[in-house]
C-alpha cells in the first residue's frame, strides 16, 4: 500500500489535501501530522513513498525545515504544497542538498509513481 506523509499545519487545509487525495486514491494510507518535529519523527519511524508539506510550520519554517525533512528521509521525494513560494526558496533550498524545488500540480500518481519500490 502506498502511503504520503502529508506535513500541514492548518487542519482545514489537511482535510482538503485528504478529500481530494480519498477521491483520487480511495486505498492510499495518508498520516498527517501539524509541525516539523513530528514530520521528523513520523520520517524516522514509518516508510513513505512521498511527503508533501507546507513551508510555514508553528515551529520551523522554510530551508530549515526542509533540511530537518531532508536529514530524517533522504530518499524520499519532498513536495511543497503552500500558497506562496519565496523567491529565494529554490536556491537555498538547493543549497541545503534539495534536487530542485518546483511549483508543481498535485497529480497523486504521478507523484507516488507506482512502478517504484518504497
Amino acid at each position: 500500500m502506498h502511503s504520503i506523509l502529508l506535513v500541514e499545519d492548518n487542519p482545514s487545509d489537511a482535510r482538503l489535501v485528504e478529500l481530494i487525495v480519498r477521491e483520487k486514491m480511495p486505498d492510499l494510507r495518508m498520516h498527517w501530522v501539524r509541525d516539523s518535529q513530528a514530520a521528523a519523527d513520523a520520517l524516522r519511524s514509518h516508510s513513505f513513498h512521498v511527503v508533501v508539506t507546507d513551508l510555514g510550520l508553528p515551529d520551523r519554517s522554510g530551508t530549515v525545515h526542509l533540511g530537518g525533512l531532508k536529514e530524517a528521509a533522504a530518499e524520499t521525494p519532498i513536495y511543497v504544497l503552500s500558497g506562496e513560494v519565496p523567491r529565494q526558496l529554490p536556491y537555498r533550498a538547493y543549497s541545503k542538498s534539495m534536487e530542485s524545488l518546483d511549483t508543481l500540480a498535485l497529480d497523486l500518481h504521478q507523484l507516488l509513481r507506482f512502478d517504484q519500490p518504497a
